[in-house]
């Protein structure tokens, strides 16, 4: 009996040592950076595209009062 009850135990502890771990991690440690992270980059690649358009269009606007 205290073989397949060790062997439930040890199952038991690489389940939870398995299952909970990266999830908590990726819940609450790892994607919380990576989120505010993305959103940065989403942020610089959005007001930086926003600021390549405008210039582009001040530049057209500019060619074209001018012709």
């Amino acid at each position: 009996t205290p073989q397949p009850s060790k062997i439930y135990r040890v199952k038991e502890i690489t389940l939870l040592n398995l299952s909970p771990e990266p999830v908590l991690g990726t819940t609450s440690g790892q994607t919380d950076p990576d989120f505010s992270a993305n959103r940065q980059v989403a942020i610089i690649l959005i007001t930086t595209g926003a600021g390549l358009l405008l210039a582009v269009t001040f530049i057209i606007v500019r060619s074209w009062r001018k012709k």
